[in-house]
């Protein structure tokens, strides 16, 4: 049989180590804690960067449909019959670009369709039109920010170089909007 004060020791030794791994678990569970408000924290920080983001976004689309409605106004208005070929082939392959647009579910060919017209005919007058919908393609397939961004301020330089006469105070806020937009990977 084994002595009551050797018992004892042992049962002292066992409780002295169940607080000390109580101890420490306790430690565990509060630096847990203290990582899950920090990452909490951090959500919400880029929570906030990513609504601030889509705001902008938001911005540069309103201003870039002011500057298609101006664009197809002013070609309204100056706008000359189709006697020359290439303008009605041009007419033809936005057209037919834009049906697909709103008919398939191939988003691809879709945006081979846009790609083909924007390379075959670099001066036509529907070419803002292809790069907003190009752009509305992205923005509707869910590619992420960084694309639209860059996108977007793909379609604002060509409608700056090609249109360069619109209202300058379009051109300024539009600017202004793209210039708080982060780039990513391109400058």
């Amino acid at each position: 049989m084994i002595p009551f004060s050797k018992n004892l020791a042992q049962f002292e030794n066992l409780a002295i180590k169940l607080e000390q791994m109580a101890h420490i678990h306790g430690k565990l569970i509060s630096q847990l804690q203290q990582q899950l408000i920090d990452n909490q924290h951090d959500i919400d920080i880029l929570r906030g960067h990513i609504q601030e983001s889509q705001y902008q976004l938001l911005q540069i689309i309103q201003q870039l449909n002011e500057l298609r409605i101006q664009v197809n106004a002013r070609n309204q208005s100056h706008s000359i019959p189709y006697r020359d070929k290439e303008n009605r082939h041009a007419k033809k392959e936005y057209t037919v670009a834009l049906a697909m647009l709103l008919n398939e579910n191939k988003s691809y060919l879709v945006e081979q369709a846009f790609q083909r017209f924007m390379n075959t005919y670099p001066q036509s007058n529907y070419l803002p039109n292809a790069y907003y919908s190009l752009g509305q393609l992205n923005y509707n397939q869910g590619k992420k920010i960084e694309a639209i961004q860059e996108q977007a301020k793909a379609i604002y330089s060509k409608i700056c170089k090609t249109y360069p006469n619109i209202d300058a105070t379009k051109h300024k806020q539009t600017k202004k909007y793209l210039s708080k937009l982060p780039s990513y990977g391109t400058s």
